[in-house]
């Protein structure tokens, strides 16, 4: 199964990172297509495109401190089909179906936050049936956020529980070969929105937010307000 994590990554930090690690192991799949979106229809972005996928090849790269040795890759396809249709937003339902023709195992991953959202996605419910779906719920409140989705869909018909309804539960989809599978994380509770608002405030990141190549990084490029002279270690900011 190849497992699809999408996102703005603006910028990518250690909770993107843990939360791929956690796929290998649990649900146990055997690759991770990370996928940036050049211009996601839901939220704007504020680094350009060709600066987040600098940074998230540093954060899913190899360090010698903490080696990625799974089968991680980065596609660009989103970007691609973007430059060849310029304005045009980068949809789900369009990446998926370019995938699957050559990927037929696909897992598109999504966290129980943008679960909730996902009946406001391009060609709903439609799109569901496109690839089955990981959902990574955090504790302690991310269990029951995605539950409470998963049983509005049940009263509407898009999905039927199969077996018990806690963690590691599944729902068939569509009462098609779909499923959705629930998973907990150990991914911190962190987001880009609270990193840049630190940045903004500090001129330097969160300490612990980031890996220190994309810090480095953002630093240099002056992205998000950063004091390109900061230590990546002296953040006023800090991450519990």
């Amino acid at each position: 199964m190849t497992a699809l994590f999408g996102g703005t990554f603006d910028p990518p930090h250690i909770g993107h990172r843990e939360a791929v690690r956690g796929l290998f192991s649990n649900p146990g799949v055997r690759r991770v297509l990370i996928l940036p979106s050049p211009s996601p229809p839901h939220k704007p972005c504020f680094a350009s495109f060709e600066d987040r996928v600098k940074m998230v090849r540093l954060c899913f790269g190899s360090t010698p401190a903490d080696s990625f040795s799974y089968d991680v890759e980065v596609d660009l396809s989103e970007f691609e089909r973007a430059r060849l249709n310029p304005g045009v937003p980068a949809y789900t339902h369009e990446t998926l179906q370019a995938l699957r023709r050559n990927i037929p195992q696909l897992a598109f991953v999504v966290g129980a936050d943008q679960l909730q959202m996902l009946s406001t996605w391009y060609r709903f419910p439609s799109l569901l049936s496109l690839s089955h779906w990981i959902v990574l719920a955090r504790r302690p409140n991310g269990i029951s956020i995605a539950l409470k989705t998963l049983q509005e869909w049940e009263a509407s018909g898009v999905c039927r529980r199969l077996g018990s309804a806690g963690l590691d539960g599944e729902w068939q989809l569509l009462k098609g070969a779909a499923f959705m599978k629930l998973v907990s994380t150990e991914a911190p509770d962190l987001s880009s929105t609270l990193i840049r608002e630190v940045i903004g405030r500090n001129g330097e990141p969160p300490v612990g937010a980031l890996l220190p190549e994309v810090a480095s990084y953002l630093k240099e490029r002056r992205l998000y307000g950063s004091n390109a002279e900061a230590s990546g270690s002296s953040s006023k900011g800090e991450v519990k």
